[in-house]
């Protein structure tokens, strides 16, 4: 039952508002024509947009098995193997720039440059998505890269210039979160009360448990629209 709810919460969450599946698509400028999916994993968020934002999408990662997953389920229209602290793309090549859950894998230098690397790969927005604050995670998947080694608060992100929306509560997900002391059957109501939750951290981030951080850039001349690979 709990595998079941998972999948129909997941698939779920990119309709109902608050959710960060919702939010991400709908925070999309719709002028978009190509998008870098950074740490792109096994394609989920790329999914989610094909379906509300038609685009080109490029996908990176450096665990292979994302990038097979990817390539099979068709989430992306290119995809590199890449380590993202030294991403082969060329400046304003792509209109937008996502990169979902990916900073805090990185030690806080290294997400810094991360974030300057993504303005200036970006043309005209930059998405970017991380817990609020300390969230830990090892690793997964057979995945060393899962675990996580920094952690940002929402003041950290506006000072980048961003705009800083909540989702979820913290301490309900994640390895000590209330939702892991439940019992299977009961992990739903967890899922429920995270939604419903929505409304008030959506304003107020430094209660919540993810950010959703949105930048609008100045556009400059020069570029594609297409995406532009070394």
């Amino acid at each position: 039952m709990d595998h079941n709810w998972q999948k129909l919460a997941n698939k779920l969450a990119e309709y109902v508002p608050f959710t960060a599946s919702n939010l991400i698509w709908r925070l999309l400028d719709g002028s978009n024509r190509s998008l870098l999916d950074v740490g792109c994993g096994p394609g989920r968020p790329a999914g989610i947009i094909k379906r509300h934002r038609p685009m080109f999408l490029a996908g990176t990662d450096i665990f292979v098995p994302y990038l097979q997953h990817c390539q099979q389920n068709h989430t992306h229209d290119e995809l590199i193997r890449c380590d993202l602290r030294n991403l082969p793309i060329r400046e304003k090549s792509f209109d937008a720039a996502l990169c979902k859950e990916v900073i805090e894998h990185l030690d806080k230098q290294e997400g810094d440059a991360l974030i300057k690397k993504l303005e200036k790969i970006a043309r005209q927005q930059v998405i970017i998505t991380t817990p609020v604050g300390r969230y830990e995670q090892h690793e997964y998947d057979g995945n060393p890269f899962q675990e996580h080694k920094s952690a940002r608060k929402p003041a950290d992100m506006r000072n980048y210039g961003f705009t800083v929306r909540g989702v979820g509560v913290r301490g309900m997900h994640g390895e000590g979160g209330l939702q892991a002391c439940l019992p299977q059957a009961l992990r739903w109501l967890i899922d429920i009360c995270y939604v419903l939750a929505g409304p008030v951290v959506h304003f107020f981030p430094e209660l919540a448990c993810y950010m959703v951080c949105s930048k609008k850039l100045a556009i400059k001349q020069g570029g594609t629209s297409d995406g532009d690979i070394h």
